[in-house]
């Protein structure tokens, strides 16, 4: 059996937690994907967003704009680093690593992903970055079709964000 955290607070409440990492003291830090933010667990139990996302450009047409569905998470220091999948219709290119802090500041690290889904610090300090896929411009996201074979990609960040190194794996759909 599991007991469940982060009551909603009135309306305030998780739609659909994707990744999690906890702040210094403990508490859990979540991406809400339907949200576009990070709910963070207030003392008292319920939910509280530190930060909302605003629409990302769509790289294919500067005047579209995509959702940025936040998906990974991973504390580094007092910042949070967090992929935005750079929503459906997934244009190339569409998504984005950033970092937000507690103040609700945020900066873009690294932009022009396909797709990122997780971000992760090794015991080394090394960051990694998981692109899942391209997707097919012309398919559809609802229908789950569209991911293109051997185009997700693991890397590494250099202190600057720029990929260090990156390693292609087969999306098996």
């Amino acid at each position: 059996q599991l007991g469940q955290a982060m009551l909603p607070l009135n309306s305030v409440r998780m739609v659909n937690p994707f990744d999690i990492t906890f702040d210094a003291d403990g508490a859990p830090v979540v991406t809400d994907s339907t949200g576009d933010g990070v709910a963070k667990e207030n003392p008292d139990g319920t939910t509280s967003f530190l930060h909302r996302f605003a629409p990302l450009v769509d790289p294919t047409n500067d005047k579209l704009f995509i959702s940025p569905v936040p998906t990974g998470i991973e504390r580094i220091g007092d910042e949070y680093y967090v992929t935005l999948l750079g929503g459906c219709p997934f244009p190339a290119g569409g998504g984005e690593l950033v970092v937000i802090d507690e103040e609700r500041n945020q900066r873009t690290i690294v932009d022009n992903l396909n797709m990122p889904m997780d971000v992760a610090q090794a015991d080394d300090g090394t960051i990694w970055l998981l692109e899942f896929a391209t997707f097919t411009p012309d398919a559809s996201c609802f229908t789950g079709q569209g991911y293109q074979q051997n185009t997700g990609r693991l890397s590494r960040l250099l202190d600057d964000g720029a990929a260090l190194s990156s390693r292609s794996f087969e999306v098996d759909r």
